[in-house]
């Protein structure tokens, strides 16, 4: 059963209803942030969840590197082995070329997505999906609005072709991660700055089965919504990624990333911690280098792209050793303070918001 019971968190939160409260406040360039479409706050949901002040914690682990396709296997398996150790909800999304390349090398690990009740995959995109950031080479945002959402529909039902950034035949994107583990991936990352084209897949989204999107251009709370989904709640980013210094600690990076925080907590206060697979092996992204002349996501490349090789350094055995201690040592800090941190799973938040 994926979905997590929390009836003795419920009576943990009334006694821990008044907690302290946290922040950080960053942009991520996984979840590239999209302001186009209008957000509205909804009033508070009448869950025993949700309530003023009580701290919940989601780790978010972006997986999007199909070129290193042993490394990513091995890190995802690993990042699951952890949070299985420790009993802390994990959430993972997923790209297309990431889940066909699984599909096809890693079929135990589409099983372990399935099965692990740790696990809850939610789903991204990146170049080249034309309405990826800064990435629209097929002109998508000059066609009608109908035509947006054939074209996004055509995309998130079939396989990309990565050196031309074409759909296939073969079965893809969001529709296809949807059958393969049984559910429609929870949440949804959108990053257009086109606001036609971003109305256009929240639509896509939403009758493809996604109950979130993501927001970076300001706090989400429980219930706020936007393009007719729910947002994933954020009010405390934390990027542990960034904790470059081999002398961090997992635990003090979420305390002092949580300790000033002041905003609003009516429905809750949600902390999202934030990995990439790559970060533990990579010091950069490889699709950035494939699809981008300048590797900031700017300057798309022209077809076709050569989706072979990239120039981006690996972390040394060090580097890769303190990722890992940082990682687990953050794992581990939620799990040991589990009554005032509440680790949760996206499926939870859709529980909160069905109560």
């Amino acid at each position: 059963m994926k979905k997590l019971i929390f009836s003795c968190l419920s009576i943990v939160i009334l006694l821990n209803f008044g907690c302290t409260t946290e922040i950080v406040s960053e942009t991520d360039v996984s979840e590239t942030p999209s302001s186009s479409v209008e957000t509205t706050n909804s009033s508070t949901p009448s869950s025993t969840l949700g309530l003023d002040g009580v701290k919940y914690t989601m780790f978010i682990l972006n997986v999007h590197d199909w070129l290193n396709g042993n490394d990513s296997i091995e890190t995802v398996n690993k990042v699951i082995d952890i949070h299985e150790k420790y009993e802390v909800p994990v959430n993972i999304y997923l790209t297309d070329p990431v889940v066909q390349l699984y599909v096809e090398k890693a079929p135990d690990l589409i099983e372990r997505f399935k099965t692990s009740k740790y696990v809850t995959i939610s789903y991204h995109s990146r170049a080249p999906t034309p309405y990826y950031s800064n990435f629209d080479i097929i002109g998508i945002h000059e066609l009608s609005d109908d035509e947006i959402y054939d074209k996004i529909m055509e995309y998130e039902t079939h396989k990309i072709d990565l050196a031309t950034g074409l759909p296939t035949e073969s079965e893809g994107g969001y529709a296809y991660l949807k059958e393969i583990i049984g559910y429609a991936p929870v949440t949804v990352g959108i990053g257009s700055e086109y606001k036609n084209v971003e109305t256009q897949l929240m639509k896509v989204y939403k009758t493809l089965g996604a109950s979130f999107t993501l927001t970076h251009a300001k706090e989400a709370l429980l219930g706020d919504t936007k393009g007719g989904l729910y947002l994933r709640p954020e009010q405390i980013p934390i990027k542990l990624y960034e904790s470059k210094a081999l002398t961090s600690k997992g635990d003090e990076v979420i305390k002092s990333a949580i300790s000033n925080y002041s905003g609003d907590t009516s429905k809750g206060e949600f902390i999202n911690i934030k990995f990439h697979e790559d970060n533990f092996y990579l010091n950069g992204s490889p699709w950035i280098w494939n699809f981008y002349t300048d590797g900031q996501t700017s300057d798309p490349k022209s077809t076709p792209f050569d989706i072979t090789t990239v120039n981006v350094k690996e972390k040394t055995d060090a580097e890769r050793a303190h990722m890992w201690t940082l990682y687990e040592e953050a794992v581990e800090y939620v799990k040991d303070n589990s009554e005032t941190m509440h680790p949760i799973s996206e499926f939870d938040l859709e529980d909160m918001l069905s109560e």
